[in-house]
Order: structure tokens, then C-alpha cells, then sequence
């Protein structure tokens, strides 16, 4: 099953269709890419990467890169790279160039609203009322706030560990006393 939705500004893939490799690609967006389940094997020009079960990664613009395997399913969205940066710099303040770190990250705020916009979706192919762009719209611009104010870039002087006090308490305790 492949679902497309697109929206003014970004587009959003969910697959559970080709798993093999992929020719290389070097889009002008943003890539937010979330493994809903098992493993997504990618290669870029600087390192392979994995992403396991409810984890992400962000591919920035011009960053060539393929996929190598995808276990079980896909969960892609592109963020035009201008609206990605205008958001960025409303919150931050900072209009200097953004860069996602090239790593595997996970967050229970994106885990969330992954299966939020994804149940949604499913809903939304069932009844057919259209609803779906305007929808779109307002996810794409929450997924922009919580890359944000969670991910790893050059956009964030600090990394975030609030939201993993009370989902992982364990975790956040080993990162508080990694920055301290």
C-alpha cells in the first residue's frame, strides 16, 4: 500500500512498497525520513545510515544520497527548504544557514505526530472528503516546529532532553549529565 499526499509546500510518502535499493538522488528539500517499522538502510556520499523502529533522520538539501533497503515500512515527508528556514528563523531568531546533523535521532514528540498524521491518513483514504490538503498544511508546519525545537542542527545551540523526562527517564538522565 503507497500512500501520496501533497501539500503547498511539501510532500508526504508512506509505503510499504519498494524495498530495494534506489538510484542516487540530490533533491533541493528537506528529507525527513521516519522508520514506522523495522530497519531503512540509506547511503549518502559520506556514510551509511540505519534508522531502526521509531527513529528519524533528516536529509538536507543537495545532500546526495540513496536507499539501500527498507525492512518493513516508509515514511517519508519532503519540507521545501524554504519554508523549513523561514520557520526555523520565526523561532530561533537566527537566519543563518540550517543544517540537519546527518545522524539516526528519536523523539516521542515526532514519534507522535508520525502516528497521529498517519492514522489520519488512513481515515482520510477511506472517506474521501478532501479534507486532506488542508490537514496537510498544518502538519507540515508542525513537523517544521518540532524538527525545530528537537532536532539535532545547527539551528539548535542546545539538544532538547525535556521531552524524554517523563517517556524515557533513564535516557534523559544519561543526557543531563552528558551536557552538564
Amino acid at each position: 500500500m503507497a500512500i501520496i499526499m501533497e501539500a503547498s509546500n511539501c510532500l508526504l510518502l508512506s509505503t510499504d512498497q519498494k524495498k530495494s535499493e534506489s538510484l542516487w538522488r540530490d533533491d533541493s528539500c528537506f528529507k525527513f525520513m521516519f522508520s514506522l517499522k523495522g530497519s531503512m538502510h540509506y547511503q549518502s556520499s559520506r556514510n551509511d545510515l540505519t534508522i531502526t523502529d521509531q527513529e528519524f533522520i533528516v536529509f538536507n538539501p543537495h545532500d546526495g544520497h540513496r536507499q539501500l533497503a527498507v525492512d518493513d515500512h516508509k515514511f517519508l515527508v519532503e519540507l521545501d527548504a524554504m519554508f523549513l528556514r523561514e520557520a526555523v528563523t520565526a523561532i530561533t531568531g537566527n537566519d543563518r544557514e540550517l543544517y540537519f546533523a546527518q545522524t539516526p535521532q528519536k523523539n516521542p514528540l515526532i514519534e507522535q505526530w508520525v502516528h497521529f498524521v498517519q492514522q489520519y491518513m488512513m481515515l482520510e483514504k477511506e472517506s474521501g472528503n478532501g479534507s486532506s490538503e488542508i490537514f496537510l498544511e498544518h502538519s507540515f508546519a508542525q513537523l517544521s516546529l518540532l524538527l525545530t525545537k528537537t532536532a539535532i542542527g545547527t539551528h539548535s545551540p542546545d539538544m532538547t532532553t525535556d521531552p524524554f523526562r517523563t517517556v524515557q527517564p533513564a535516557l534523559f538522565q544519561v543526557m543531563a549529565a552528558l551536557k552538564k
